[in-house]
Order: C-alpha cells, then structure tokens, then sequence
C-alpha cells in the first residue's frame, strides 16, 4: 500500500503536462515584451520625428560629447566626440571604433536612422510582421534620448539609451 507521502513524492518527479508548460511560456514571453515594451518613449511617428529635428536645427550645439548605450544584435556602448557637426572620435567598449561607423552617431545622422526604421517599418507592415518603434526626444535640445525596434514574432530587438550629453 503506498502512503500520501509517497504518492507526492512521486507526483513531483513527474514532468509538468505539456498544456502546463505552453501556459508557462505564453506569459513568460508576455512578460518578456511587456517590459521590454514598458521602456521610456511613446511609438516613433514621423511628425514626432520632424518636430524633434527641427528643436534640434533650432538649439542644437554643432560641438558635443555623446555616450549611448546599444542593446540587442550589436551591443555596447559608445563614447563619441562631435565638434563643428562631424564626429572627430568614436570609442566603442573604449576601443577606437571604425571611422565608417562614425556618420551614424551624430544627433543629425540618429535622426537619419530613426528615419529609414519608419520607412522600413512602413514596407514590411504590409506583407510581414509587426514592427513596434518608439523613441524619445530630449525637451530642450531636441535629439533622440532613446530608441526601440522590435519586430514581433522575432526574438531579437535593438535598443539604445543616451546617457550622457555634453554641449561643448
């Protein structure tokens, strides 16, 4: 005769039921996006993007220090030095990154970028999956403070965060 010690005991080392288990993922990867998701900005929409390029035109310094952190498909963080608009060093993880890397990191080279991720966007909403976008844009100086792609249904999204801006 088995005791109800025995029979837990045992019902323990039995594997969770697969319906279990696919409930467990369901809200894992709910979880996972939902905070993911819940990150500083509102979704990227062109007049948001123009209203913050022309601020930047308007109060923008052309000589600035810029970090930014990169999350995703190529992490890292980057430590750029802009005078007279034109990046003159870029540092990536503290190594000297490639001069053909350096166009991109300019406030006017992000916004460039924020740009072609709607375009993007745009065109593979109307035959794949969904591309989620948002981005803020700093109050004062207008450039873009943050910054999210995620395509659903794919696990790999990129992410960056300014975290610290210097005018020079």
């Amino acid at each position: 005769m088995n005791s109800p010690l025995a029979s837990s005991a045992e019902a323990a080392r039995r594997p969770l039921p697969v319906l279990g288990i696919a409930l467990f993922a369901l809200v894992a990867g709910g979880a996972t996006l939902f905070f993911l998701l819940r990150g500083e900005g509102e979704p990227l929409t062109l007049p948001a993007l123009e209203k913050a390029r022309a601020l930047w035109a308007k109060m923008g310094p052309r000589d600035y220090d810029l970090s930014v952190r990169v999350s995703g498909a190529m992490s890292g963080d980057h430590a750029i030095v802009v005078r007279e608009g034109k990046v003159v060093s870029m540092k990536t993880g503290g190594v000297d990154a490639a001069p053909t890397a350096w166009a991109y990191w300019t406030v006017p080279g992000m916004f460039d970028f924020l740009a072609e991720e709607l375009t993007r966007a745009g065109k593979q909403g109307e035959g794949g999956g969904e591309t989620v976008l948002h981005a803020s844009f700093e109050p004062v100086y207008g450039y873009p403070r943050s910054f999210l792609r995620h395509q659903v249904g794919d696990r790999q999204s990129i992410a960056w965060d300014v975290t610290a801006f210097q005018p020079r």
